[in-house]
């Protein structure tokens, strides 16, 4: 997303309290180490950044992957989007490079950012069948479009230390502006969809909730 600054995977170690919903629906806290990443935009090779230190690369951040989960405990690894798009990795592979690493790294998740759909749907469809992980937008509606209709999901749920942990995703609604979104794709609210999502999740009794955002950096804050 413009705006935005490359970053190296961002380590959270947090206990999910109820951060989303009332406090007295609480059931049992666990401790979650989130390892994150977003904007990494095809840079599998290091690089250095406004002239900065040389940073990223696939290898440092599988690197710090393996590490922290061999430490134990609970670790999900999330990725917020704009894989694609960057570096002439895309430009050769159209995000198939970066996919192959992420399915090797694990990852649990994505988010769909708007340079998910730089080069139409197409590529963003076919990454999308083959992650070995769920791709998230909640408030993207494909269901006009014959590429991606039924294959981004709003949310997964996944068991973690025997407690239920739901993520969601949300698209900036500035993707149709700024990107090549094509027919068949609507954008809705985020902070709409976002209390739906919530509201839908707890109603399923579900009181740990991850939003996965791309929003755009002031927003996402």
């Amino acid at each position: 997303m413009k705006g935005k600054r490359y970053l190296l995977p961002i380590i959270l170690t947090i206990t999910l309290l109820l951060a989303l919903v009332p406090q007295a629906l609480a059931q049992a806290p666990i401790t979650l180490t989130i390892l994150h990443t977003n904007d990494t935009h095809a840079h599998l090779e290091p690089f250095t950044p406004f002239k900065g230190e040389e940073q990223g690369g696939v290898s440092r951040r599988y690197t710090l992957i393996k590490q922290i989960r061999a430490e134990g405990g609970n670790v999900l690894l999330l990725d917020a989007g704009d894989v694609f798009q960057g570096t002439l990795y895309f430009n050769q592979y159209l995000g198939q490079a970066d996919l192959w690493f992420m399915n090797k790294m694990g990852y649990d998740a994505m988010a769909v950012g708007n340079h998910e759909f730089d080069k139409g749907q197409e590529p963003l469809a076919k990454f999308i069948d083959g992650a070995n992980f769920p791709v998230l937008s909640a408030n993207l509606d494909c269901s006009g479009s014959d590429l991606l209709r039924g294959k981004i999901k709003p949310y997964v749920i996944k068991e973690i230390g025997g407690e239920k942990v739901a993520i969601f995703g949300l698209t900036t609604e500035d993707v149709k502006i700024i990107s090549n979104v094509g027919e068949g794709v609507e954008v809705e609210d985020p902070i709409e969809t976002a209390k739906q999502v919530v509201a839908e999740l707890e109603s399923q009794g579900i009181n740990k909730i991850i939003a996965l955002t791309h929003l755009g950096y002031n927003e996402d804050k």
